[in-house]
C-alpha cells in the first residue's frame, strides 16, 4: 500500500517537472505563435511565338519534375443540351493519339516512374504529367502529343462513356448528389454555371465523337494555353524543352463562347427533391456569390471558415455539438471568371428538417447582425493561411496553383501576398461582406428528402415547389423533365388505330383468343446489363387481370421479386421486404399497361387512347406507329407493315439503378405459338441505344391460374 502511494507521488511530481497538467486540471492550450516570414517561390515566365504561354518555377528539394498544361476552354463552353463535353474531350486526351494507344502511352509513363493525369474544371481543361528527372524529355513528349494528336477512338469513346454512365447512375440515386447539383442548377438557371460539368445520364449519350474533335479544333490552341514546369530543372532549360516540343504547334483561332454574368439572386427560392425513401434530409443553401478578382474574396474565405470549417465553426457548435443533429456542414466559397456560388450544406433526419434550416438560416442572419470574436476571426486565418502554405510543398501543387492565379490574370506579387491579404481581414470587413452577400431573404434552398414528411413545415418559409426525384432532369433549368411528346388524337387517327389492332390480332391468333386471356406465366432466362457489370439469372412473370403482376428475378446470391396488387405494391431484395412509395406504384401500373397481351386488350379500355401517328422504317422493316396514351404515360408500338405482328415499344421509365427517367425500347423477336396465341419468346430492352437487359423464355403459361399467395406481402 505504502508503495502505491509512493509511486503516485513520484508520477505527480514527475508530471509538474514536465510541465504536464496534474491530475484535475483543464489543459491550457498553447498560444498561438506568429506567422513565420513567408515568401512565394519565384517563377518565370515566356511567351513563344506560337502563343504559348510558359511558366517555369524552380523546386529543387525533390529529383522531380511537373508538367501541366492547361487549356482556357472547360465546362462553360459545353453546348446546353450537351453537358460534359469539356469533361469527356479531356478525359480521352491520353487515351490513344495518332502515333501511340492508350496502353502504350501509360506504359511508357510508368517505365519512367511518372504519373499522368488529364481533366477539366469550369474555366480550363488540362494535362499534367509529373516524373522524377532522368524522364523530363519522354515526359515533355507525351504531353505534346496527348494535347496535340489525341485520336478520339471509338472504342475509348465508348469505354470512358460506359464508365460515366455507370458513375452517373449510382450518383443519380444518392440524395447528397442530387442536392449538390440541384442547388447550382437553382442558383443559375439557364446560365453556363448551373449545368453538371460532368455531364448527365441524359447528355453523355449523345455526345460523339465529331463534338470531341469539333471541341479539340475550336479551343486547344498554343494561344489558348498555358504550360507550367516545376521541380528539379532550371528555368534555361526547361524553356528551351517547351520551345523544342512546343514551339512547332501551330497558332490557331480560338472559337469560344462569350459568358455574361449569371443574374444575381434576388428572393428566397424553395425546391424540394421528393424521395420517399429518403431516410434523412440533405439540405443546401446557396445564391450567386463572387467573381475570382472581387475584392471581397479574401473576406468571404474568412467568413466560410468561420461559419463551417469544421470542428469548433458556428455552424458546426450549433448543428452538430449543440443540438446533435448532423455530423456534418461545410460552407463553400466557388469563385470562377464570372460570379460563382456560395453554398452552405448539411443533412439531418428527417423528422429534423425544418429545425435544421431554421437553425442555419438564424445563423446566416446571426453572423450578418453581430461582429464575429476576435478568437474565431484568428482561428480562421491562421487555418486558412496554414492550408495555403501547405500546399507549396510539390512540383505538383505548385504548378497546380501558379496556372491557377496566371488564368485569372494575376501575377507573382499576388501570389506573394496571398497569405498576408488573409491574414489582414479584419472583423469589420467579414460583418460587411456578410450583410452584403449572406441575407437569408435572397437565397436559394434545395432539400432531398421524405417530402410528405417536412413539407408542410418548411411551407412558412415560402412558397416550396416540388419535384419528385425521378422526374429531374439537369440539363434544363426548370430541373423538370420533358414529358413525351402528345400529339393529339383525331377521331380519324382513332379510327385507322382500331383498325390496324384488329389486323395485329388476327395475326396473334384471334380478337377471341387475345381477349380471353385472363392470366399469364412466363419463365425464363434473363441477362441484365447493370452499373456493376452484365449478369444473367432467371425469371419468372405472373400477370392477373386487371391489375396484378409479380416479377422475380434469382441472380447469383440475390433473390428479388417485385409485386403489383392493385393500388398498392412492395419489393423483397436481399436487404429485405418493404412497401413500394406511391410515385412507384404509378410506375408498376404503367409497366403493367406495357405488358404484351395488356397492350393488346388495351383499346376501347377506360383513360387509354390508342391513335395513329403515320409510318416509318424500324429495325430495317416498314412498320406503322400506334401512340398509346394513359394519362401521364405515353409510349408507342411499332406493328411491321408485312407480317402485322408487334415489332417494338417504346417508352420514358425509370432506370432501377439510378431511379432516373430514361429512354426504353423493347424489342419482340422469335415469335412461337402457345395455346393457338403468338408469343415474343425473346425481348430485348434497350435504353439509350444500348443493350439494357434480355429475356429469352423457356415457357409461356395461358389461363393456367396463378395462386393469389403470390400477391400477398409476406
Amino acid at each position: 500500500m505504502r508503495e502505491t502511494v509512493r509511486r503516485n507521488i513520484l508520477l505527480l511530481v514527475m508530471m509538474s517537472f514536465a510541465g504536464l497538467p496534474a491530475l484535475g486540471q483543464k489543459p491550457v492550450p498553447p498560444s498561438p505563435q506568429p506567422p513565420r516570414p513567408f515568401r512565394f517561390p519565384e517563377f518565370a515566365s515566356r511567351t513563344l511565338p506560337n502563343g504559348l504561354h510558359v511558366i517555369v518555377i524552380e523546386h529543387r528539394e525533390q529529383p522531380i519534375v511537373s508538367l501541366r498544361l492547361l487549356v482556357r476552354a472547360g465546362a462553360e463552353q459545353d453546348p446546353p443540351d450537351r453537358p460534359g463535353l469539356a469533361s469527356l474531350t479531356a478525359a480521352l486526351l491520353d487515351q490513344g493519339t495518332k502515333t501511340r494507344t492508350a496502353l502504350q502511352i501509360a506504359e511508357t509513363i510508368e517505365s519512367i516512374g511518372g504519373q499522368i493525369s488529364t481533366g477539366s474544371a469550369w474555366h480550363y481543361s488540362f494535362a499534367a504529367i509529373s516524373v522524377l528527372k532522368p524522364g523530363v524529355d519522354t515526359a515533355f513528349e507525351i504531353l505534346a502529343d496527348i494535347v496535340r494528336n489525341p485520336i478520339f477512338a471509338e472504342e475509348e469513346i465508348e469505354r470512358q462513356r460506359q464508365q460515366l454512365l455507370s458513375g452517373l447512375r449510382v450518383q443519380a440515386n444518392d440524395p447528397s448528389y442530387l442536392a449538390s447539383t440541384a442547388i447550382e442548377r437553382v442558383i443559375f438557371g439557364g446560365h453556363p454555371y448551373g449545368h453538371p460539368p460532368e455531364g448527365t445520364l441524359d447528355s453523355i449519350p449523345r455526345l460523339t465523337r465529331a463534338d470531341l474533335i469539333a471541341f479539340h479544333q475550336a479551343m486547344y490552341h498554343p494561344n489558348n494555353a498555358i504550360l507550367a514546369i516545376a521541380g528539379d530543372i532550371s528555368a534555361a532549360e526547361a524553356f528551351a524543352k517547351a520551345e523544342r516540343y512546343f514551339g512547332d504547334w501551330p497558332k490557331g483561332e480560338v472559337r469560344a463562347a462569350v459568358i455574361s454574368s449569371p443574374a444575381p439572386t434576388h428572393g428566397r427560392k424553395l425546391l424540394v427533391i421528393d424521395k420517399p425513401d429518403a431516410v434523412q434530409t440533405e439540405i443546401r443553401l446557396g445564391k450567386v456569390g463572387i467573381a475570382r478578382r472581387d475584392p471581397d474574396y479574401f473576406a468571404l474565405q474568412v467568413l466560410n471558415a468561420i461559419l463551417a470549417s469544421g470542428s469548433g465553426s458556428r455552424l458546426w457548435d450549433v448543428l452538430r455539438r449543440e443540438r446533435g443533429l448532423t455530423y456534418g456542414v461545410s460552407s463553400r466559397l466557388e469563385a470562377r471568371q464570372q460570379p460563382g456560388s456560395l453554398t452552405v450544406s448539411t443533412f439531418t433526419r428527417t423528422e429534423k428538417t425544418a429545425e435544421t434550416l431554421q437553425l442555419v438560416l438564424g445563423e446566416l442572419e446571426r453572423i450578418a447582425r453581430e461582429p464575429v470574436t476576435e478568437g474565431e476571426l484568428q482561428k480562421a486565418k491562421n487555418f486558412l493561411a496554414g492550408v495555403f502554405q501547405l500546399r507549396l510543398e510539390t512540383p505538383e501543387s505548385l504548378a497546380t496553383i501558379v496556372l491557377d492565379a496566371v488564368n485569372y490574370g494575376f501575377d507573382y506579387a499576388y501570389l506573394n501576398t496571398y497569405r498576408d491579404r488573409i491574414l489582414s481581414v479584419t472583423a469589420e470587413q467579414v460583418q460587411e461582406v456578410a450583410r452584403k452577400h449572406y441575407r437569408p431573404d435572397d437565397l436559394a434552398i434545395v432539400l432531398v428528402g421524405n417530402a410528405s414528411a417536412f413539407e408542410k413545415e418548411i411551407a412558412q418559409l415560402g412558397p416550396v415547389e416540388r419535384i419528385p426525384y425521378t422526374e429531374v432532369d439537369f440539363t434544363r433549368p426548370d430541373l423538370k423533365r420533358e414529358k413525351p411528346a402528345v400529339i393529339a388524337a383525331t377521331p380519324e387517327a382513332i379510327a385507322r388505330a382500331q383498325g390496324i389492332l384488329a389486323e395485329v390480332l388476327r395475326a396473334l391468333g384471334g380478337h377471341e383468343a387475345i381477349t380471353g386471356i385472363r392470366d399469364v406465366s412466363i419463365f425464363g432466362e434473363v441477362t441484365v446489363s447493370t452499373p456493376f457489370g452484365e449478369f444473367k439469372g432467371e425469371q419468372r412473370m405472373f400477370v392477373q387481370w386487371p391489375d396484378r403482376l409479380r416479377t422475380e428475378v434469382e441472380l447469383p446470391q440475390m433473390r428479388l421479386v417485385q409485386v403489383l396488387n392493385g393500388d398498392v405494391g412492395w419489393v423483397s431484395t436481399p436487404m429485405g421486404t418493404q412497401e413500394v412509395p406511391a410515385p412507384l406504384v404509378k410506375e408498376l401500373r404503367a409497366a403493367l399497361r406495357r405488358f404484351f397481351f395488356q397492350f393488346l386488350q388495351a383499346e376501347g379500355q377506360p383513360g387509354i387512347t390508342v391513335s395513329y401517328l403515320g409510318s416509318e422504317t424500324a429495325e430495317g422493316k416498314p412498320a406503322d406507329i400506334l401512340q398509346y396514351q394513359d394519362g401521364e404515360h405515353v409510349f408507342k408500338l411499332y406493328v411491321e407493315t408485312a407480317s402485322r405482328l408487334p415489332l417494338k415499344l417504346t417508352y420514358q421509365g425509370t432506370d432501377p439503378f439510378s431511379g432516373t427517367r430514361a429512354e426504353f425500347e423493347e424489342l419482340y423477336l422469335d415469335y412461337r405459338e402457345v395455346a393457338g396465341v403468338k408469343y415474343p419468346f425473346r425481348t430485348v430492352t434497350r435504353q439509350g441505344g444500348k443493350r439494357f437487359a434480355e429475356l429469352v423464355v423457356s415457357e409461356v403459361k395461358l389461363n393456367a391460374g396463378v395462386p393469389e399467395e403470390l400477391f400477398k406481402k409476406p
